[in-house]
């Protein structure tokens, strides 16, 4: 990976003011965007990476930490990049949770995705024209992905998001898929659209087949032997399962149309897991009575 030089790209040196900065990065800003030159790719990508320098330079904590990296320490044997990743989280303004836009370079993402987007939530040249503010904001769509346990979307869950310093609902539509995005129009960069890919994850006790869902429910021994009615909470809804006489652990029971959306809005199935537990504590009878049926059957 090739380390960014971002005070030789805007041109200043590392001992610049911010307003220094931000002279040297409109300067540069005006001369390579895009609506002065229409059709130039050189010029397009160009105007992106003097957009990331002045993202990383502009940012307090940014600029720290690539001070703090330096050229040295990035090109060394020893140097572990892992040391800049943060822990994730659903806030757009320190990133985490979501990776950044396509527009900035593996190197940004790898040290300043988790702090997001700061200093170019907006286009400082987007009020010349309408032609500008639309060309601008199609140049800076952003994309970014989300995590969302199965729990959440099955119960399409509206979760507050922050971006931008501003708090978003965001709803999570029905069936939403791994891999399928959300729109959420004008929350990009420079007044672009933002589009959220999500990415389903299964939980300890409920996972997605396809479309069918696997909920593992525990039960004790006596209810396996026996049979039981066992309640089973679901996001969307409560079910009462019938439990058959001297089912075995990792069983599975099947409840038709119960399990994930379909395209066409169906539902596959629901299939129970059995998962066979002692009690967290028992009475020394009930020990008592283990103890003798452990003697009879060992």
């Amino acid at each position: 990976m090739e380390y960014k030089d971002y005070y030789k790209i805007l041109g200043v040196e590392k001992k610049d003011d911010k307003d220094t900065i931000k002279k040297a990065y409109r300067k540069l800003a005006k001369k390579f965007h895009p609506d002065n030159n229409p059709g130039n790719k050189r010029a397009e990508e160009k105007f992106k990476e003097i957009n990331e320098a002045y993202e990383v330079l502009s940012d307090n904590e940014k600029r720290k930490r690539y001070d703090t990296m330096g050229m040295n320490d990035f090109n060394s044997a020893g140097f572990d990049p892992s040391s800049f990743n943060q822990k994730n989280s659903y806030d757009f303004n320190r990133g985490s949770g979501f990776s950044q836009s396509n527009d900035f370079s593996d190197f940004f993402n790898m040290f300043f995705g988790d702090l997001g987007m700061g200093s170019m939530n907006a286009d400082p040249f987007r009020q010349s024209s309408t032609r500008s503010s639309r060309a601008a904001s199609q140049q800076f769509d952003s994309e970014a992905f989300m995590k969302v346990s199965i729990e959440d979307a099955l119960a399409e869950k509206e979760m507050i998001v922050s971006i931008n310093d501003r708090k978003v609902n965001l709803k999570l539509p029905k069936g939403i898929r791994s891999g399928q995005k959300i729109k959420m129009k004008g929350q990009g960069q420079s007044g672009g659209d933002l589009y959220i890919k999500i990415e389903l994850q299964d939980t300890s006790t409920l996972a997605l087949d396809n479309d069918d869902l696997i909920k593992t429910v525990d039960i004790y021994p006596w209810q396996a032997y026996f049979g039981s009615v066992v309640q089973v909470d679901m996001p969307d809804n409560t079910l009462k399962v019938t439990i058959p006489q001297r089912i075995k652990g990792g069983s599975k029971i099947r409840i038709r149309e119960k399990g994930y959306y379909k395209k066409d809005k169906t539902r596959g199935d629901l299939y129970i897991k059995v998962n066979i537990v002692n009690p967290s504590e028992m009475s020394l009878k009930d020990e008592q009575t283990y103890k003798e049926l452990s003697n009879r059957f060992s």
